[in-house]
């Protein structure tokens, strides 16, 4: 008889927990990074297997950071960046959670980069060569200059970024992103020196859903017109600084 009076219960208890690990596992959660200044919508194409429900419910928290729409043609959910910051996006089926899905925008640029290699190109005269080199290291915000050497990160902290290398050595920046041109303006924070502009080109990232994600690019400056003007006469073809740079996240 005890057998019988708990076997209901028994029963029920199996069925719930049941129920609710189904429901736990139907929902996923994860991260996603988007880019101002890369011009681009992210289409995520996991979700396209939704298109088939009518009800489908997709909300966001700060319509000001991202929009969201959700397009059966491109076959997936459709963000937009439009500011820098951090927002929620839910995507509910028949009433159901199915995604919860962070939204981080930020800049292409700004990231805490392992500065992997740096080159300074100068053509023109030998004659006034070794002069434009010797003034480009001075000027240089990612050379120190009291060690002789370059600095080997580059770590990005909301308007500020600090350059480290491998001995404790730092130098605070300030940082600005300049919109129209897609510029990255830098200036020594302590010196509140020369502002200066770099243009950041992304050479590699990994796809959306790889973790951790991964990506290379090269800040550069050309400094050719410049120095042009500045020496007229002496046959300047090219003067241009380059660092690639290289980092890991959304472990």
């Amino acid at each position: 008889m005890k057998t019988f009076f708990f076997l209901p219960i028994l029963l029920a208890s199996i069925l719930l927990v049941a129920c609710n690990k189904e429901d736990f596992e139907e929902e996923r959660q994860f991260t996603i990074y988007c880019h101002l200044d890369s011009n681009e919508h992210l289409v995520l194409n996991d979700i396209a297997n939704l298109s088939n429900h009518v009800d489908l419910d997709i909300g966001i928290a700060d319509i000001d950071i991202a929009s969201v729409r959700y397009e059966r043609e491109n076959k997936g959910l459709i963000i937009t960046p439009l500011k820098i910051g951090h927002t929620i996006v839910t995507v509910k089926e028949k009433n159901k959670l199915k995604y919860k899905i962070d939204i981080i925008v930020e800049y292409e640029g700004v990231g805490n980069w392992d500065i992997k290699e740096t080159k300074h190109t100068v053509i023109c005269d030998v004659s006034i060569k070794e002069e434009i080199e010797h003034g480009l290291l001075n000027r240089c915000l990612f050379y120190n200059s009291e060690t002789n050497a370059f600095y080997q990160s580059l770590y990005f902290e909301n308007s500020r970024c600090r350059l480290l290398d491998n001995n404790g050595n730092e130098r605070a920046l300030n940082f600005s992103f300049i919109n129209p041109t897609k510029e990255y303006e830098f200036s020594d924070r302590k010196t509140d020196g020369e502002k200066q502009l770099y243009t950041f080109s992304l050479q590699y990232k990994s796809d959306i859903g790889v973790i951790p994600q991964h990506k290379i690019g090269i800040y550069s400056i050309d400094r050719t017109t410049e120095y042009k003007a500045k020496y007229p006469k002496k046959n300047i073809s090219r003067v241009l600084e380059e660092y690639k740079v290289e980092c890991w996240y959304n472990f």
